[in-house]
């Protein structure tokens, strides 16, 4: 990682000599790509994606948080741009007119938001959604982790278990429910929230939705067939996660 670093000393009144506050500004190659995108690259696919809404036939869905998978009849937005992915910072307000989506996914995407910036991103999703619009969401669920913490031996903690040491080349040895509990939590420091069911329908509701289901994520209640491409590329993870689904 290439850094341009600034140093300077402070010395409060009071302070004795060799005891400043030391403060380093450090612009990174990272943070240098990120402000280019949020002045420019974020705006132009904006439009983009505006104008693309536009002329789509059907109804308007999307998938936020994305990836460079996204399913025939969906737009994508993300960080990173693919066919029909479109890029902007979830994190902000979404590049979409008021009342002009029809459905959204959230699939395993707000586990890697901080829990207190997982409303704004719910508001927003309200904003765009036409009434009567629905949105799903998908994440790991925290209850599993409690269960692989506790010692519990179900069914859904053997075969998660069974799953991780597949993927993931993980030793069954004493470390391995620690080991999944900890790739769950944090994926190796890209995750920042643990939900469950209950968390996300407490958000949900603090943010206006209604109609509001719990449900397994192979399952839909408002979705003519249950979108998302996550189980399709990890086949065998249907254990790790939860789904809920509710209306704008």
């Amino acid at each position: 990682m290439h850094e341009f670093t600034y140093s300077t000393d402070r010395h409060p009144a009071g302070t004795p000599f060799g005891y400043g506050i030391r403060y380093q500004y450090k612009l990174t190659k990272e943070n240098i790509r990120a402000l280019f995108s949020l002045a420019f690259i974020h705006p132009m696919d904006a439009r983009r994606i505006r104008r693309a809404i536009v002329r789509s036939d059907g109804p308007v869905r999307i998938s936020l948080g994305s990836g460079e998978f996204v399913q025939p009849g969906w737009f994508g937005i993300d960080l990173k741009r693919a066919p029909s992915v479109f890029r902007a910072d979830l994190r902000r307000r979404l590049p979409l007119a008021t009342g002009s989506v029809d459905e959204i996914l959230a699939e395993h995407i707000f586990e890697h938001l901080f829990l207190d910036q997982i409303p704004g991103l719910l508001s927003e999703c309200r904003r765009v959604l036409k009434s009567g619009g629905v949105l799903r969401v998908v994440s790991p669920s925290g209850l599993l982790v409690a269960d692989i913490l506790s010692g519990r031996s179900g069914s859904s903690v053997t075969r998660q278990l069974s799953f991780e040491v597949a993927l993931n080349k993980f030793e069954r040895d004493d470390l391995l429910s620690l080991r999944v509990a900890n790739r769950l939590t944090h994926q190796w420091g890209e995750h920042r929230s643990v939900l469950t069911p209950d968390v996300v329908e407490t958000l949900l509701t603090s943010t206006g939705f209604s109609g509001i289901h719990h449900l397994d994520i192979e399952t839909s209640r408002y979705f003519p067939q249950t979108p998302g491409t996550h189980l399709a590329r990890y086949p065998g993870s249907e254990t790790e996660a939860f789904a809920i689904e509710a209306v704008s």
